[in-house]
């Protein structure tokens, strides 16, 4: 963690460490600002009143403190990633980039690796599926850039059963057009501060799929609102943290059975768009899953405690 900020303050960044109930009441790290549980309390009230203790959802005291900060850009890591100064220049918005478009779903890691790995939130049915691709280079607008990680990168438990460890990830930046969806973590995102609110992580849902899912309420308010997702080569190495597979295992489950059906449904509902609009079309897209029995009803006055909160 000291490199972490060491590489934030030499980048221009500050460093928000969110805590929960069972951590530390306090964290030693300079520069940083340590969101304490109870400073969290202090804080946003409202939201924090609604948001369950000792979940990884508390990750969202980090956002709201670094957005009433004056963030413009919100660099979203995980404690055991390692960023490379790379991880610090991502181009937000408007850029020339290389796109790939296919009707359905598209393995990123296939499109840097070849290795037969694939992203934690992928559907099964979709690893060994062959789809049309076309590709190209376009003027695209992508507020919201995942970048790879290098050595034990985020992938499923089925695959950490039966697949290669480490892996490593070739070099460029990819956006994904109208359509095609492929999940993306918490883990090194950036995002523009035009779409913060969709920095939101659901709580009333198994811990393995509340960034996933976030993943595809985002992408499908992306695409509602012009705008695209895009990855790029890895900018951090991860040791991750000690792990139970079977637990794992059992907490990805509903994302194994159910994540192509969701996002076939998202993909046919109306929303309002327009910016102005993000949170309205939100709690639109977390209907769709609280209707799914996949999220419990208990998130939607929780989202809407969120979007109170935001500056």
């Amino acid at each position: 963690m000291i490199s972490t900020a060491s590489l934030c303050e030499s980048s221009g960044f500050g460093l928000y460490l969110a805590g929960d109930k069972k951590g530390p009441a306090s964290v030693d790290v300079s520069p940083s600002h340590f969101i304490s549980f109870a400073k969290q309390e202090e804080m946003f009230p409202g939201f924090a009143a609604l948001c369950p203790a000792n979940h990884y959802a508390r990750k969202n005291f980090g956002y709201l403190a670094a957005m009433h900060a004056g963030a413009t850009v919100i660099c979203d890591l995980d404690d055991d990633n390692t960023p490379s100064e790379a991880f610090f220049n991502a181009v937000l918005g408007v850029e020339s980039v290389s796109f790939v478009k296919t009707d359905g779903w598209l393995n990123i890691y296939n499109e840097f690796s070849e290795e037969n790995v694939w992203p934690r939130g992928y559907p099964l049915a979709e690893i060994q599926r062959e789809r049309e691709v076309s590709r190209g280079t376009a003027e695209l607008d992508c507020p919201v850039v995942q970048f790879l990680a290098d050595g034990d990168p985020d992938v499923d438990a089925i695959y950490r059963f039966v697949g290669k460890i480490p892996i490593y990830f070739g070099e460029g930046k990819l956006a994904l057009e109208v359509g095609t969806w492929c999940p993306f973590n918490s883990q090194c995102t950036h995002w523009d501060s035009r779409v913060f609110a969709l920095l939101y992580l659901p709580s009333f849902c198994p811990f393995r799929m509340t960034d996933i899912w976030r993943s595809f309420i985002a992408q499908r308010l992306l695409w509602e609102n012009g705008m695209r997702l895009a990855f790029q080569s890895p900018g951090v190495f991860q040791d991750r943290n000690e792990h139970d597979l079977l637990v794992d295992f059992k907490d990805e489950q509903l994302g194994y059975l159910y994540n192509a059906e969701i996002c076939q449904k998202l993909m046919r509902m109306p929303f309002k768009g327009g910016l102005s609009n993000l949170g309205d079309d939100m709690i639109s897209g977390y209907e769709a899953f609280v209707d799914a029995s996949l999220i419990d009803r208990k998130e939607l006055t929780l989202l809407e405690a969120w979007l109170e909160a935001l500056p």
